[in-house]
């Protein structure tokens, strides 16, 4: 068999040589896939003073809530309803303090009590709502609180009735009557007419020990 040409044989080997280039690079390893992170998501404050203001606050910083501002009227009852019933607790204190007699004593820490679960009720609704309190006692009840101080025993029994017992009642019934009739704030006005039951009982006490010439007596003190 004769033997290709020189040049024929270039050739082959020349494309022998092409196709093992070829195979190598097919071997090569493609660089790794490099996964990509995804978005992160904006981050939410749990500060409540950073969140958004659009919704609505009331007291507290409860969205919703609205305490509402309070009527003069009203601040005028709530200033007058506290007065009175801290005369009316030291009024019964001192009574029932220097009493000799059994029912006057009585009478007294009845009063005592029940005022001052009053105006503890009366300042709760009132801390709710921003309105401060007199801390002292002015106007009559303070003038009538030193006269009474000053009586003997028999005069400041007749004169605690009188002046605490009826007069300061009477007052007060119709302050909370007129309140809970012509109120604006809803928590003052039905303070006004939960109360009133207590201030009428008090009242009819008061005007029955005083008919009754304050019942016995149990000597000075």
């Amino acid at each position: 068999m004769p033997l290709p040409p020189l040049a024929t044989l270039g050739v082959l080997a020349g494309l022998a040589l092409g196709c093992t280039a070829c195979n190598r690079s097919d071997k090569v390893p493609a660089p790794p896939k490099v996964a990509l992170a995804p978005a992160a998501a904006p981050a939410v404050s749990s500060d409540p003073g950073t969140a958004s203001d659009t919704a609505p606050r009331g007291m507290g910083g409860v969205a919703g809530a609205s305490a509402g501002p309070v009527a003069g009227g009203d601040r005028v009852f709530v200033s007058e309803a506290a007065n009175r019933g801290m005369a009316e607790v030291e009024a019964a204190q001192l009574a029932a303090g220097r009493t000799g007699n059994a029912s006057i004593k009585g009478f007294a820490q009845q009063m005592e009590r029940d005022h001052t679960s009053v105006n503890d009720e009366l300042k709760r609704i009132a801390d709710q709502k921003g309105i401060d309190l007199p801390s002292t006692i002015a106007g009559e009840p303070r003038g009538q609180l030193s006269r009474l101080s000053t009586l003997s025993q028999a005069d400041m029994d007749q004169a605690f009735l009188q002046d605490f017992g009826i007069d300061a009642h009477q007052k007060a019934i119709a302050l909370f009557e007129r309140e809970a009739r012509e109120g604006q704030d809803p928590d003052f006005k039905a303070f006004a007419e939960r109360t009133l039951a207590k201030l009428r009982e008090h009242l009819a006490m008061a005007q029955q020990m005083q008919t009754g010439r304050v019942g016995s007596t149990a000597g000075p003190h």
